[in-house]
């Protein structure tokens, strides 16, 4: 696989370089080749088809490793689990307080990734305290999958079709 012990590089994080005989492509959403970012596709004479799609978004750093820039769908890497945010927004939604949530990877060089999530309340409804809102949802989820922090916005950024707007959720602190 292309990861190997992650590195701080400025303000992303490496990933680092491809290993053995692999080469790394990135390949724009027409899956010609992206140049600097684009979907992280593996050639490997391992793979059938010589190719593993990997979902992930990654660019070029300038010492030739790549940094993740985040999935082309919605499911998210932390610790090697594989997470998909939407399971943990519904369990959010279940507290009496929540009317909606967003649940982002944030990755910063100087701490460890950690799972933010960003709530919006309920007319009237009070903001639960960090205690409350983890007493709520640790019956509920896995350690794992657990927040690490909890955001309270007035409303979720949405895009035009509607649907949560992750990647301005993740530029938020």
């Amino acid at each position: 696989f292309y990861t190997h012990d992650s590195q701080p590089f400025g303000n992303v994080l490496s990933l680092g370089w491809p290993v053995g005989d692999q080469r790394v492509l990135l390949l724009d959403e027409q899956g010609e080749p992206a140049g600097v970012s684009g979907e992280v596709v593996i050639e490997s004479r391992y793979v059938t088809g010589g190719r593993l799609y990997t979902g992930d978004l990654a660019r070029w750093l300038p010492d030739g490793s790549l940094a993740w820039i985040g999935r082309r769908d919605d499911q998210i890497k932390l610790g090697g689990i594989r997470i998909e945010p939407g399971e943990i927004e519904a369990v959010l939604r279940t507290h009496p307080a929540v009317d909606a949530a967003g649940v982002v990877l944030h990755v910063e060089a100087a701490s460890e990734p950690m799972l933010v999530a960003y709530l919006s309340l309920r007319k009237g409804a009070e903001p639960p305290t960090p205690v409350e809102l983890r007493a709520h949802l640790k019956p509920l989820l896995p350690d794992a999958l657990l927040p690490a922090r909890h955001v309270i916005l007035d409303s979720l950024p949405r895009l035009a079709n509607g649907k949560l707007d992750r990647r301005a959720l993740a530029a938020r602190p």
